[in-house]
Parts: structure tokens; C-alpha cells; sequence
């Protein structure tokens, strides 16, 4: 755990290129035997502190999920995590960009997020879980997209949140008009 925590605080203060096994030897204050001691290479370091930082946060989304009440604080839940997530800093940002890191995360670790999204979509706009599972990752597409505008621009926080979630119920909401037409 030491190594992780050291290892991510390289990589928050120094960036990816900066990170290696003699500089994370330093700043745990130990010798670079013993790293190798416990990983073999520095992608292993990356993905073992990608899986546990993936776990906090996953821990971290049950959590809010189970508090919240209906289906809009769940759309802004998701929305303000994406923005969080797409801010500079962000260490699930940086380790998520490389794709070689990323081969060490479990692809079925948030499937249990889709699925609950899934359902409770469905469940509100009255929807079929198949128009679900089409709409969401729209949805969240469009969340990503305005996190990572933000990100760049600027602006105001907590109005562009607000905007993303009313886009995000609207077009919901005109999938489930016109579902219901046709």
C-alpha cells in the first residue's frame, strides 16, 4: 500500500514520464530491490494502483448510489463524477489514458453500474431494457463530453452540471415520447 500511495502521489505531482522504479524507490524510501520485490515491472505498479484506485471508487459510487433518492440525483450523481473525473489531477484520468494500464482493470468491475443503470432508466422513462441499454451510454456520452468542454473552458461548474443533467432527462424523455407513439 505504501508503494501505490507513493506511487500515486508521483504521478499527481510529476506526471506519468517522471514516473519510474528508481523514483518510486525514493520517494517510498526504500531501496529499488525491494519494488522489485513486490512488482516486476512499472505497469504492473499502474495497474495494481488502477484496480485499487477503481475499487475505492467503486466502493465510493455504492455508496451514493444507495443514498440516493430518485432518478435525477442518480443522473447528477453520475454527471458530478464525471466532471471530478475529468478534472487535471484526476489519478483514475491519468492511469485510465494508457491503454496498457488499463488491460490490468477487470472489464466486468462495473458491470453492476450499467446494469442498475439500465434498470432504473428503463423503469422510469418506461423504456425497454433493450431502449436502456441503446440510450445510456448516449447519455453518458454526452456527460464525458461536457465533463471534458469544462475541463478544457471552464466556466461555471455547477450550472454546467445542471445543463448536462436536464440535457441528458430531456433526451430520455423524448426517446420515451416517442417510444410511446410508435
Amino acid at each position: 500500500m505504501q508503494l501505490l500511495d507513493c506511487a500515486g502521489r508521483i504521478l499527481l505531482d510529476h506526471g506519468l514520464s517522471k514516473f519510474t522504479i528508481d523514483a518510486l524507490a525514493k520517494e517510498a524510501t526504500v531501496s529499488t530491490p525491494l519494488v522489485y520485490k513486490y512488482f516486476d515491472t512499472r505497469i504492473e505498479i499502474l495497474q495494481a494502483l488502477l484496480v485499487r484506485e477503481s475499487e475505492q471508487f467503486a466502493a465510493k459510487l455504492r455508496d451514493l448510489l444507495d443514498r440516493s433518492t430518485g432518478y435525477a440525483e442518480i443522473v447528477r450523481l453520475f454527471v458530478t463524477l464525471n466532471f471530478d473525473t475529468a478534472r487535471s489531477g484526476s489519478l483514475l484520468k491519468v492511469l485510465l489514458s494508457q491503454p496498457d494500464v488499463r488491460k490490468g482493470l477487470d472489464s466486468t468491475e462495473f458491470d453492476w453500474v450499467n446494469q442498475v443503470l439500465f434498470e432504473k432508466t428503463a423503469q422510469e422513462f418506461g423504456l425497454t431494457f433493450a431502449q436502456a441499454k441503446q440510450v445510456v451510454p448516449m447519455g453518458s456520452a454526452a456527460s464525458l463530453t461536457a465533463a471534458e468542454r469544462f475541463s478544457r473552458k471552464g466556466g461555471d461548474r455547477e450550472q454546467t452540471i445542471d445543463d448536462t443533467v436536464k440535457f441528458i432527462l430531456g433526451a430520455f424523455r423524448a426517446v420515451s415520447a416517442n417510444s410511446a407513439q410508435g
